[in-house]
């Protein structure tokens, strides 16, 4: 069964409220960790606060783009959609834009940390750094944007498509206007071939910089152990940040995978999926706030409205928070 009116996790009245109801919590958090970015960041790491912010926003545009724009309702095995966002009517660039915004997350924390590297000087040839740093972000940049386009090179005439995919999947015979992304069995592989290399190049480059990092005593001498002790802590806090809502993408992704490969249906499941993947910006904003301490000092003084008292400022964890006079 495709719809079940009767369930929650399957109704096509519930399931995009649900996404709704996510996406507009996250992006109250998203608003929240941004402003803790933009004006909580220690002047000590300014330099960051530009990458924190990029790291941030393709967080906020994942949530965003997957809840409102494209609110979609999967039908695996097969490889179609049914768009209940604003986006409906515009499915054919769906595809592009999902995995644009995957990708745009994993690529914000290779830029991240490069600036982290650069910043170090490890490269110790310093004529050729700004040459590599241009090659990094153009070949980077075009990558990024130029690789998604291979989720609708594939995408059939959607009459011929549509009979495709009913033979597999009986029920989409009931839904109206469903999308279909591709039905080649080599073209699914194709797909899946050009994501998984992606992922390795942004896997395989954050290592890079961050093994880089945190073994800097041993490229450089003239760098003060309190400065390698701070980038070393603040690198570890980075890769936890995105490592724990990355984690939480890995049962939904798997499941898919899954589906897709064994022809297995269950349609409650499937929404869950997305749902999973739809609270990854939350997982990964909390992780941030929680990580940082000067963010989460800031979350702390909001929760418990520390204040200044009588125009007598309170010393909270070790700096001085300062507010109006009530």
């Amino acid at each position: 069964m495709c719809y079940d009116s009767n369930s929650i996790l399957n109704s096509p009245k519930t399931v995009p409220k649900v996404f709704w109801t996510i996406t507009i919590l996250s992006i109250f958090i998203h608003i929240f960790g941004a402003f803790c970015i933009l004006q909580k960041t220690p002047k000590s790491v300014k330099s960051v606060r530009f990458w924190l912010f990029n790291f941030h926003l393709w967080s906020l545009l994942l949530d965003f783009v997957l809840g409102f724009a494209i609110t979609p309702f999967f039908f695996l095995p097969t490889l179609t959609f049914r768009a209940f966002g604003f986006l409906e009517g515009f499915e054919r660039i769906v595809p592009y834009l999902v995995v644009l915004v995957l990708a745009g997350t994993g690529y914000s924390l290779v830029f991240l940390l490069e600036n982290r590297y650069n910043c170090l000087k490890i490269l110790e040839f310093s004529k050729w750094r700004k040459t590599f740093r241009v090659i990094f972000y153009v070949a980077n940049t075009v990558f990024l944007f130029a690789f998604p386009l291979i989720s609708v090179v594939y995408v059939p005439d959607q009459k011929l498509g549509r009979i495709q995919a009913i033979q597999l999947l009986p029920c989409l015979a009931e839904i109206p206007d469903f999308f279909v992304v591709v039905t080649d069995k080599t073209q699914v592989k194709n797909i899946v071939l050009v994501i998984f290399l992606t992922v390795f190049i942004i896997v395989f480059q954050s290592i890079f910089f961050a093994w880089s990092i945190i073994r800097i005593s041993d490229f450089s001498k003239n760098i003060s152990k309190h400065t390698i002790a701070l980038q070393r802590k603040f690198i570890k806090s980075i890769l936890i940040q995105k490592l724990i809502p990355s984690a939480s993408l890995l049962p939904p992704i798997f499941y898919i995978f899954l589906c897709i490969f064994t022809t297995f249906h269950w349609q409650k499941l499937t929404n869950l999926s997305i749902f999973l993947v739809n609270l990854h910006g939350i997982i990964g904003s909390a992780a941030m706030l929680f990580l940082h301490k000067t963010y989460k000092n800031t979350v702390i003084d909001l929760v418990y409205c520390r204040r200044q008292i009588n125009g007598t400022p309170m010393e909270v964890n070790n700096y001085w928070v300062k507010s109006l006079p009530s």
